[in-house]
């Protein structure tokens, strides 16, 4: 027995067998965390448990897609368990809002529960989520994935069922914190400076302000950049005076970079005369910048709290270093050369200068030093274990 049948609804990884795991777990995902409106703490472990735990729920939200995630895991779980799988089922969850910190929940209850069930065992993904594949390299990061388990509820309304369907998801989208920010907050801001605009008589910048609002928003929703925004706000407010030294130090220096790159262009004689006064000077400034901001911001900030666990801001000062050294060589070797194409100048400049070498070991130093960093932290929590734990 080597595959497991199409009916098991399972779509197996690509050369995977799943008989040669001891054992399977049944792993069904709440990325938002719904369980936790109707009491129900993650992770959860063993059919018994999990079934209650879906009836509870049901019971609590039955109309929720996620009543139908948990009985389909069951459902996984009974198939494999009748095809002679040594099979065990387990249900983790997220975060209502923040995507980055569910995926840190899941990854970490994930863990928890391989730790427990021990090695050799293969996961089976059960989820309705949109982020099938985002959950299910969460999961391969602990054991190996067997397949993936999508839950697509099927419905049949009439046009009353369809308005009262809509209904649901119109109110969802005004009262859910997760949509609300795009459905009514960003349309919010777009409405409120438009109309600041028009009461000081710059109703032509309207548009232009509208489309630069919402690319940000977009930025911040595409890149994911809500939760360094969030933990930026954190830190500044429980210490307000060094976090905004940091960034005082670090406007200075990068406006001071703008204007040194500004200067380069505008003095220079040739395009790459001024390409390199901004290799060499820009870079430089927005660099000292950086490691001012990082300095007072983040090592000065956490050592006052008392957390000398600084080795991401050291090797980010170390990559820094050798990234500003690099861009420098680089500069200076373009500097005042001409007659050639600028390919091949570019070329023979990176030679000349040592450009990648330098860029190869600042990143190698600086994962170095994280990695050593992060296995020291890892050995004190280990010795400080209370016995028997």
């Amino acid at each position: 027995m080597s595959r497991i049948p199409v009916e098991v609804g399972i779509e197996v990884e690509a050369g995977v067998e799943p008989a040669k795991y001891r054992r399977l777990l049944v792993v069904v995902v709440d990325l938002d965390d719904d369980l936790a409106e109707a009491g129900i703490e993650t992770p959860i472990r063993g059919y018994e448990e999990v079934l209650d735990a879906a009836v509870r729920f049901a019971l609590h939200r039955p109309e929720d897609s996620d009543v139908n995630t948990l009985f389909a895991g069951l459902s996984v779980y009974s198939k494999l368990e009748e095809l002679g799988y040594d099979v065990e089922i387990a249900v983790v969850s997220g975060h209502p809002t923040d995507l980055l910190l569910g995926q840190q929940r899941v990854s970490s209850q994930v863990e928890r529960l391989v730790q427990e069930i021990g090695g050799d065992v293969g996961l089976v993904l059960v989820s309705d989520s949109d982020y099938d594949m985002l959950i299910a390299e969460v999961l391969r990061s602990h054991a190996p994935l067997v397949g993936i388990k999508r839950v697509v509820v099927e419905q049949h309304l009439g046009i009353e069922g369809s308005y009262m369907l809509l209904a649901r998801y119109v109110k969802k989208a005004l009262t859910d914190p997760r949509f609300s920010k795009y459905t009514i907050g960003l349309p919010g801001a777009l409405i409120a400076t438009a109309g600041l605009l028009s009461l000081f008589g710059l109703g032509s910048l309207v548009l232009k302000a509208a489309a630069l609002i919402a690319g940000l928003a977009m930025a911040v929703y595409g890149f994911n950049l809500e939760p360094v925004f969030r933990r930026e706000i954190t830190w500044f407010l429980s210490r307000p005076g060094l976090v905004l030294a940091g960034y005082v130090i670090m406007a200075i220096f990068a406006s001071a970079s703008a204007a040194a790159a500004y200067y380069s262009f505008s003095q220079a004689d040739t395009l790459i005369d001024g390409v390199a006064g901004v290799m060499k000077y820009s870079v430089l400034l927005f660099s000292v910048g950086a490691i001012g901001y990082i300095i007072v911001g983040r090592i000065l900030y956490n050592v006052v709290n008392g957390d000398f666990e600084v080795y991401g801001e050291v090797a980010a000062i170390v990559l820094f270093v050798f990234v500003t050294i690099a861009f420098y060589r680089l500069g200076a070797s373009l500097q005042g050369v001409g007659g050639k194409d600028l390919p091949g100048l570019l070329a023979d400049s990176l030679l000349e200068s040592n450009f990648l070498e330098l860029i190869i070991v600042g990143a190698s130093l600086a994962g170095l030093i994280e990695l050593v960093g992060r296995s020291i932290s890892k050995r004190e929590e280990e010795g400080t274990e209370p016995m028997g734990s």
